[in-house]
């Protein structure tokens, strides 16, 4: 399949654009780069250049040519994006995009970044849930512990 070109819709780089120091100082283009590439959003030609910035610039410079790279990386580049912040587990980043986004939820992209933070929740929730699973195991341990003690000691 053939990269898609051109410049990405205005309104997804504008919501790029209100999170761009927040993505340039707390996500490195390394851990997005793999997912970008197999969504077919950068060449392998891109992935070298992003590797070498980040390598001889460091993060901010990676990020910030990544985004200049997303922005003509097509229709899809956003919600590309955003799959990917997913897989590399930038929830926090996920966050600022779905607030900077909430007034257009008609857009396929958003759709896809509240499905996204969707996951995210019910996944924090099942870590609750096996947390108390896993103190309520602790806590029977320890009941076993004190009995078994007990029984001994009236051997």
């Amino acid at each position: 399949m053939d990269m898609e070109r051109g410049r990405m819709p205005d309104k997804d780089y504008r919501i790029l654009q209100e999170n761009y120091v927040y993505l340039i100082q707390n996500c490195q283009a390394r851990y997005l780069i793999p997912h970008l590439h197999q969504l077919n959003l950068i060449s392998t030609d891109n992935m070298v250049v992003l590797e070498n910035e980040e390598e001889s610039k460091g993060h901010e410079a990676g990020m910030k040519k990544l985004i200049e790279i997303l922005n003509w990386s097509g229709y899809n580049a956003l919600s590309g994006f955003i799959t990917s912040l997913q897989r590399a587990g930038y929830t926090q980043a996920l966050q600022n995009l779905q607030a900077t986004g909430i007034d257009n939820n008609n857009d396929d992209h958003y759709q896809l970044l509240n499905k996204v933070m969707n996951d995210v929740k019910q996944l924090k929730e099942n870590d609750l849930r096996k947390d108390k699973q896993i103190k309520k195991l602790q806590y029977e341990v320890e009941l076993l512990k004190i009995k078994g003690k007990k029984l001994f000691s009236t051997i």
